[in-house]
């Protein structure tokens, strides 16, 4: 490598003295690591005074790095490429900016990229083209560009290393402190500037915060703040953080920007301490360390442009702030998550966070049978979709009667048949009437199938979710299951009508055409997130070997699709249970889904029931349950998706497991007030 010192700026600048009329002087060799074995680079530095001898050194490019490089004028300069840096020759201006297209400038001229004019530097060869970097006294700025250049040159090279080099030429090169802490960053960047770098984020906030110490006016333009993406960073994996209100995405993992662990309560103030520390103790009684995290209350970002609703989702001081552990933020952007909801946008192999089903008995290698009777009740269900009354009434007849003979068999627990007087029905006929001790009310048992039958409800609400995202672009609130209380139960329509109305998506259009893409996008879904099979709730078997042992039809009646229900039954093992398809049935098979009561009287009607009374509607969900009262039913509510308090009031009876439901105790409970009329 050989880099040349033109003599004006060897006479201003080395302590070795030069005359300013020679032109260039040759220093004796060094040693230079091999890594800087570039010979005749020609690449020469100095200062403004060097402008006199252009045309001598023969140079073709030149680089100003001064204050307002455009006024710099010399007669020498015509006819040559330039490149213009406007920074100031201190430690808080931003070189880093200037140096890709700096660095740019000069490789593309040392390659032959870009050559001078013919008078300058002949034909244009690459070996014919030099470039000058100057500033105005050829000790910062100048320096610190060529050590730029010397990195990018030079692969793996450290500032440091590269000054040293440069030191070895010329000894004059100092760039400022400010400048070698920028060179640090962009060696650490590649050479290049990474927006997604955090100590580069840090680096542009801290620019920003010393432009509006200096000016008081904002240092950034509003208009031009960039805006999180959503498309990217779904690409990449990134968390979303949307607001929890309007559902607006106000930042993403890309945007945050990390500070440092602070010293904790240390760090605050006597008064700012105790009211810290009595907060804590508020909130979860267990007393303040005053050493929370930064991440635990909330989060800093870049300044971002963000078209949200009214509600104040944090704060931002251009002076700065202090984080939950005591350390300083300047300029602070802070975001409190408690308005926030943080969303993984990568597409879960199985669902983090929620139960991973497993199949019934653990055992793999009933695999190939689950899936087999997947397939073989799903093609049933969409067979039975339509079916008369009196063939309903038959199956369920005989399946009662076939069930009842082998029914202690199955069941794990059940109490004996023989204590049970009056199966069947009752001495007053079908219409329901003498409930007395030795006769049966309940001649029916109708089973919700998510949540009462299989633990499916997670991975059904986290599908929904998934689903409604991939058709509108709208990520719901997804707490489960706080968030998902208000459409437990539903049906898709219903669904996606409640968060229509909820968040004002009139944008959404027709409801029904909406539902529909929602509801074949979630299948898929729903399917790839229960892959591992559905685990089967305990008691199951049991309740329903106990209804046929009372002589009881049994039927499902389920918000889910065909091929879901039959995806759910199969893959728990619980398909054999339910050998009828036309008493399993969807509300794909009514016009109107939970909490209408429709795919319940359907229900009734393929069982042949003529008494709603009669038939005992076990649910998990408010939605269900005011679907099975509005259809006329007794309806027990069991605790597996929400606590007992929320189900309460729109049940006749409230179990907290499936396996804690005894029909016998029931049908005694039900009986007793007509005993006493």
């Amino acid at each position: 490598m050989q880099i040349s010192i033109n003599a004006a700026a060897q006479a201003q600048l080395s302590a070795t003295a030069v005359a300013a009329a020679t032109p260039a002087v040759e220093l004796p060799p060094v040693d230079i690591p091999p890594s800087l074995q570039l010979d005749a680079i020609g690449l020469y530095i100095g200062g403004i005074a060097s402008l006199d001898h252009l045309q001598q050194l023969q140079i073709t490019h030149v680089v100003s790095v001064v204050n307002h490089p455009g006024s710099v004028a010399h007669p020498q300069l015509e006819g040559r490429q330039r490149h213009l840096v406007d920074v100031a020759d201190t430690e808080e201006a931003n070189l880093l900016q200037h140096l890709p297209a700096a660095v740019a400038f000069v490789t593309a001229a040392l390659r032959g990229g870009a050559a001078g004019t013919a008078a300058a530097a002949g034909p244009g060869a690459s070996s014919n083209n030099r470039v000058l970097i100057h500033c105005a006294q050829g000790v910062s700025r100048s320096a610190a560009v060529a050590v730029a250049c010397l990195m990018a040159r030079s692969p793996g090279l450290e500032p440091e290393a590269a000054l040293a080099a440069l030191r070895q030429r010329y000894p004059a090169a100092s760039p400022n402190a400010g400048f070698m802490r920028q060179l640090e960053l962009f060696f650490a960047m590649g050479c290049r500037l990474a927006e997604g770098y955090l100590p580069y984020k840090r680096f542009l906030l801290e620019q920003a915060a010393q432009q509006y110490s200096l000016t008081g006016l904002p240092a950034l333009d509003a208009a031009a703040l960039s805006q999180p993406q959503e498309a990217a960073a779904g690409t990449e994996g990134a968390t979303l953080y949307r607001c929890r209100k309007c559902r607006a995405l106000v930042a993403t993992q890309h945007n945050v920007v990390e500070t440092e662990q602070g010293p904790g309560a240390s760090a605050f103030s006597w008064r700012k301490r105790d009211k810290q520390q009595r907060a804590s103790l508020g909130s979860d009684g267990a007393g303040a360390s005053g050493s929370s995290g930064p991440d635990e209350g909330s989060l800093f970002v870049e300044p971002l442009a963000v078209d949200v609703c009214h509600a104040r989702l944090g704060s931002f001081n251009w002076a700065g702030t202090q984080s939950s552990s005591g350390a300083w933020v300047t300029p602070a952007f802070q975001l409190h998550l408690s308005k926030l909801d943080a969303v993984d946008s990568r597409p879960p192999v199985a669902l983090a966070g929620i139960r991973q089903p497993r199949m019934l008995g653990g055992s793999t290698s009933a695999a190939p049978a689950a899936a087999a009777a997947v397939d073989s009740l799903a093609s049933q269900l969409q067979a039975a979709a339509v079916s008369e009354p009196q063939q309903a009434a038959s199956a369920a007849a005989q399946q009662g009667a076939a069930a009842a003979a082998d029914g202690a068999a199955a069941a794990d627990g059940v109490a004996d048949g023989s204590s049970v007087k009056g199966r069947g029905s009752s001495s007053g006929g079908g219409g329901g009437d003498g409930y007395g001790s030795n006769a049966s009310r309940f001649r029916y048992l109708i089973l919700d199938c998510d949540g009462v039958l299989v633990d499916s409800e997670r991975a059904s609400c986290e599908a929904l979710r998934q689903a409604i995202l991939q058709v509108t672009g709208f990520d719901i609130p997804h707490e489960f299951p706080i968030d998902y209380q208000p459409v437990f139960g539903m049906d898709v329509w219903h669904c996606v009508d409640y968060y229509k109305q909820r968040f004002g998506r009139q944008d959404w259009g027709d409801t029904t055409a909406v539902a529909q893409q929602v509801s074949d996008a979630k299948e898929p879904i729903y399917q790839r997130l229960t892959a591992a099979g559905i685990s089967a709730f305990p008691g199951v078997a049991a309740l329903v070997a106990q209804a046929r042992q009372l002589g009881m039809g049994v039927a499902v009646a389920s918000s889910g699709s065909p091929d879901k229900i039959a995806h759910n039954l199969g893959s728990s093992g619980l398909a054999h249970l339910f050998p009828d398809p036309h008493l399993i049935v969807s509300a794909k098979y009514v016009q109107r889904g939970k909490p209408a009561p429709d795919v319940y009287l359907e229900t009734l009607r393929r069982v042949g029931c003529t008494d709603a009374s009669q038939a005992l509607v076990v649910e998990d969900a408010v939605n269900g349950l005011k679907a099975a009262k509005a259809a006329g039913c007794f309806a027990v509510a069991v605790c597996t998706s929400l606590p007992g308090h929320m189900l309460a009031a729109y049940a006749d009876a409230v179990v907290e497991r499936l396996a804690d439901l005894d029909l016998t105790a029931v049908q005694a409970a039900a009986a007793q007030p007509a005993a006493r009329a």
